[in-house]
Parts: structure tokens; C-alpha cells; sequence
């Protein structure tokens, strides 16, 4: 098997992949040119039609991922080496982000799929699911080299991987403004329906999809760096050619069933708060649904307010669930809480500090580690002297580290 994955043959294979992604972009560009239906046949000209294209978050972030791995495969023939972390997970959230909000939000819309072609069909999909596949995969199987701290990254990265889905923002909403003042057609204002500030409730979805746009962001940046840094200790334990036995060994004794620091407790009685208030609001939310309608001045359909508040009541309860495992001092448990406030995230939105909650518990949740890298290293040098193990060194590639675990 390792004849057909040498450093020679994995170039070739970046490369016919960069040029399966070229040929594809250049095919998707030409479409756009060419298409006579859908919202471009509104757009006469060749420049409005490349203006609408381009205004895509989507064909933005493919784009950003074909240029990744063109970079990617210069860093690895010529210097051996792999792009820099952060722009690894930077690509990787923001491709994430276009296959989420697509699937999950853009793809119910009805108007989006009528009579579409079979080739935008196949467009579609590899805009919105191979390309973040392929990218997401390749995160994962470059993950582990280093060791990120999750407190140090709102520092500085965390705000430098928002600053373009802001920058992105300003721009659409200021191209969306100009075109409405030169009278252009409505629905070629935006080119997401939850941006058109015009429509009616139109600055109510304008700010929910906004806190939707950041709060992904800001879930994708610490989901990523967990992923990196559980796969970092895998990799420590292969490269020291521990054996099977140690390692149990290892995960049984270091800190696996860890007791709860002080962030730790703070998450789970805050997940406990947000639970009970999600599942106490979505009931009166759905009983009073004719009144909030009034006061609020919005229609509504019944069946929809009552899967929202289904699902807002199944969540909180699975939520409250892994809590009381989580303060019995189940490390996954507490993992579970995190993840289930992420997914709370897009529906803890209608009321308004709901996101803000959620991020936190999902933040100190990931944070809470199963144990850190201190302990890893306490662990193996001890083991080291016990059992005369011949361990190789760990690399110096650790990130932002604290003081306490220099």
C-alpha cells in the first residue's frame, strides 16, 4: 500500500486534484456567463452577472479553498512543510460554513431549487458538499502537529477568522443599498434572501442571520481546534510507539474522569439556567404564539412554531441529561453538553441572549479538557522512568502556551 502513497505519487495526486478543481470553477464560471434562467436572466449583462456570482459567500470560500491547497502543494514539494495553522482552520471554518448554512437553511427555501438544470444540480452539490468534504479531510489528516490553547485564541486569532465574514457583510450590504438606489431588480440585491433589509421584517432577519453568520463562525474556530488538539495526543502516543496496553494505561491515569474545574461548574449551571429557560420560553413562546404574532407585527405558520418548539424542548432535555453526568464528572458527558448548545445556537435566537449563552457553555465545555498537555508529558516522563521506555522527544511546536504548563 505504501508504494501507491510516496512523497512523488502524492504530489501527482495534488496535482490532478488541483486540476480537477480548476476545470470545474472554470466550467461553473462559464455557466454563469451563459445561463438564460434563474435570477441571471434578470441580469443582462456579462459584468452584472459576474457581480451577482461573486457576491456568493459560496463561490468566495471554493475559491479560497482552491487557492489553499495551490498553496498547500508549493509549501509541501518546496519547503516540506504544511500551511500555517491558523490559515488551515480559517479556510476549513469558513468552507464549513457555506456547506452548513446551505443545507441547513438555504436549501428549504423552495424558490432556490425550481428548474434547475442537471448540471447546476451537480454545481450544487460539489459547491456545497465535496469542496467542504475534501477540505474538512484534509484539515483533519494535517491536524495534531501542534498543541493550541483554547484560552490564548481569542487573543488575536479568533478575531482575525471573523474579520472577513464581517468584511464580507459590510460589503454585500453596501452593494445591496447601492443597487436598490439605482433601482435594480429586488431580488438581485442580495445574494442571500436573509440579508435584504427592504423586505418586510426585513432588519429583524438581517440581525438574526448575522448572529446565525458569527455564531457558526465562532463554533467551527473551537470545534476545529478541539479536533487538532485530541488528534495532537493521539499522534504523541504513536510517535512514542506506546503499545496498546500503556496506552489504556495512559488514558485510564491521566485525568480521564477528571473532577470539574471552576469553569467546568460554571458551564454546567449555566447549561442547567439556559435549559430550563429554553424549555419554560418555547411552551409560552407556543400558547401565546397569537399574542407575540400581534405584538411583534408577523404572521406565522402553526405547524412550524410547533417543530420549532419541539425541537427546542428535546434538545434542552438531552441537554440536562448529559449535565447531571457531566457534574458526576463523565468527561464526554460534559463534551455532549457542548455540542448540544452549539445546536442550540440556531434556535436560541428568538431570545436574543440565547447565542450568547450558548457560545459560553459550548466554549467552557471544549475547554474543560480530558487532560492537557502538562499532564501528558508529567505522565510519560514518569512512565518513562518506571518502565525505561526509550521515548522520543516532543516536538517545541506548541502554541500560545500558558505559564503554567511551560
Amino acid at each position: 500500500m505504501k508504494k501507491y502513497f510516496t512523497d512523488r505519487k502524492l504530489f501527482v495526486y495534488r496535482i490532478i486534484g488541483i486540476m480537477l478543481i480548476f476545470i470545474f470553477l472554470v466550467c461553473d464560471f462559464v455557466l454563469v456567463l451563459e445561463t438564460k434562467s434563474g435570477i441571471y436572466s434578470e441580469l443582462p449583462t456579462y459584468g452584472e452577472r459576474l457581480s451577482h456570482y461573486y457576491s456568493y459567500f459560496t463561490t468566495q470560500s471554493n475559491y479560497l479553498v482552491f487557492m489553499y491547497f495551490i498553496f498547500y502543494l508549493f509549501q509541501k514539494k518546496f519547503k516540506n512543510t504544511k500551511p500555517d495553522f491558523i490559515i488551515r482552520i480559517m479556510v476549513t471554518v469558513y468552507i464549513t460554513m457555506t456547506m452548513i448554512v446551505f443545507w441547513t437553511g438555504l436549501f428549504v427555501q423552495g424558490d432556490l431549487m425550481k428548474n434547475m438544470s442537471v448540471y447546476e444540480w451537480i454545481s450544487t452539490f460539489i459547491l456545497h458538499t465535496i469542496m467542504p468534504l475534501v477540505m474538512i479531510l484534509s484539515y483533519i489528516m494535517t491536524a495534531g502537529d501542534i498543541f493550541y490553547k483554547f484560552e490564548s485564541h481569542h487573543k488575536a486569532n479568533y478575531w482575525l477568522i471573523c474579520l472577513y465574514p464581517f468584511l464580507y457583510l459590510l460589503c454585500i450590504l453596501v452593494r445591496g443599498y447601492i443597487r436598490h438606489v439605482d433601482k435594480q431588480p429586488s431580488d438581485t440585491l442580495f445574494p442571500y434572501f436573509f440579508l435584504n433589509f427592504y423586505t418586510t421584517n426585513g432588519f429583524s432577519m438581517l440581525a438574526v442571520g448575522t448572529v446565525l453568520i458569527f455564531t457558526l463562525c465562532t463554533s467551527f474556530q473551537y470545534f476545529y481546534i478541539w479536533i487538532n488538539n485530541l488528534f495532537y495526543f493521539r499522534k504523541q502516543i504513536k510517535v512514542n510507539n506506546i503499545t496498546k496496553v500503556d496506552q489504556i494505561k495512559i488514558l485510564l491515569n491521566i485525568k480521564q474522569y477528571r473532577q470539574l474545574d471552576h469553569k467546568g461548574k460554571i458551564a454546567m449551571i449555566l447549561a442547567i439556567v439556559v435549559a430550563i429557560f429554553n424549555i419554560v420560553f418555547s411552551i409560552l413562546y407556543y400558547v401565546l404564539r397569537n399574542v407575540w404574532s400581534k405584538i411583534l407585527n408577523y404572521s406565522y405558520e402553526n405547524k412550524i412554531v410547533l417543530k420549532f418548539t419541539i425541537i427546542i424542548i428535546v434538545f434542552s432535555i438531552i441537554t440536562l441529561i448529559f449535565v447531571i453526568l457531566g457534574l458526576a464528572n463523565f468527561y464526554w458527558a460534559r463534551i455532549v453538553v457542548g455540542f448540544c448548545s452549539i445546536a442550540l445556537i440556531c434556535f436560541n435566537w428568538i431570545w436574543i441572549a440565547g447565542p450568547i449563552f450558548d457560545i459560553t457553555i459550548a466554549t467552557l465545555c471544549l475547554n474543560n479538557h480530558k487532560y492537557s498537555k502538562a499532564d501528558l508529558d508529567i505522565y510519560l516522563a514518569t512512565h518513562n522512568k518506571t518502565n525505561k521506555l526509550k521515548l522520543k522527544p516532543f516536538p517545541e511546536q506548541i502554541l500560545l502556551l500558558d505559564e503554567d504548563e511551560k
